[in-house]
């Protein structure tokens, strides 16, 4: 797992969902009225660990989503956890914290 993958899971899961990215956000002056109801979201951070216990490396990434264009302090980075399965990565838990909380380190601890 890397921070370019990472990356692109997310942003994967969102476009599947009508998102925009950082990506592929319209120039300002070409959004529509209904692009400004839209969400757009923006890779942030990556924190590496092993949820599973399988050969693939997991992460908790956070990400900005609001709309196209915005800025501003009331706006909080939303966490997600990336999960390696037989299948994949995928995006098991959407807003598993609140957005107030903040992660400054994952540790990961196998108690047997």
């Amino acid at each position: 797992m890397t921070s370019a993958y990472a990356k692109k899971i997310l942003y994967s899961y969102f476009k599947t969902k009508g998102y925009f990215t950082s990506d592929n956000l319209p120039d300002m002056g070409k959004l529509t009225e209904s692009d400004n109801y839209k969400l757009s979201v923006a890779y942030d951070t990556i924190f590496i660990t092993d949820l599973n216990d399988n050969q693939n490396i997991d992460a908790i990434i956070t990400y900005w989503l609001t709309p196209p264009y915005a800025s501003g302090h009331c706006w909080q980075p939303h966490k997600a956890i990336v999960v390696g399965t037989d299948k994949g990565y995928r995006i098991t838990n959407e807003e598993f914290i609140p957005d107030n909380f903040a992660i400054d380190s994952v540790v990961t601890k196998n108690i047997m």
